[in-house]
């Protein structure tokens, strides 16, 4: 619900939850090697497909540049997804399969301020003029987010499901 909140606050095509983990639970003491998504909301007809099946124990390999910005400015700003083309060739493969014209994704942080995993917006139009306020109203948002990746039981889910004993 909190997402169809966002989305509908924002107006996005596509609002969606990443979390970062270790390949089998999430662990906030070890490096995360992979990233899935957890959950996402679509606009209506918008024309952008489910990811939530195909973008489960992505490599962070795959975004090493994209991931380092993160870190260290807490967002990804998209603009334009053709000038991301040369920086981030994955992200643009991604995004552009779906006609994706801009974006924006902003780090969720734990009460530790480590980094869980990253909430995204997707937009079929042109927001590059609007796209700063977007990602403060994102930001603000990953407050309600933080505590349910937090203490929320995907990090049982992941163990018992990659494990074979789920």
């Amino acid at each position: 619900s909190i997402l169809k909140e966002i989305k509908d606050d924002i107006h996005s095509d596509r609002i969606s939850v990443y979390v970062f983990h270790n390949g089998i639970y999430s662990s906030h003491g070890l490096p995360f090697f992979k990233t899935s998504c957890v959950s996402e909301v679509f606009g209506k007809k918008c024309g952008i497909s489910k990811k939530i099946t195909e973008h489960s124990g992505l490599s962070l390999s795959l975004f090493h540049n994209s991931i380092t910005h993160l870190y260290q400015h807490g967002s990804v700003i998209i603009p334009k997804v053709e000038d991301i083309k040369c920086v981030y060739p994955v992200i643009y493969s991604i995004l552009s399969r779906d006609n994706i014209v801009s974006g924006v994704g902003v780090a969720i942080y734990d009460h530790d301020n480590n980094i869980l995993g990253i909430l995204i917006a997707e937009f079929v139009e042109d927001k590059s003029d609007q796209i700063e306020n977007i990602t403060k109203k994102l930001i603000k948002y990953t407050n309600s987010l933080s505590p349910i990746l937090e203490y929320s039981d995907f990090q049982h889910f992941s163990n018992t499901n990659n494990s074979g004993q789920g």
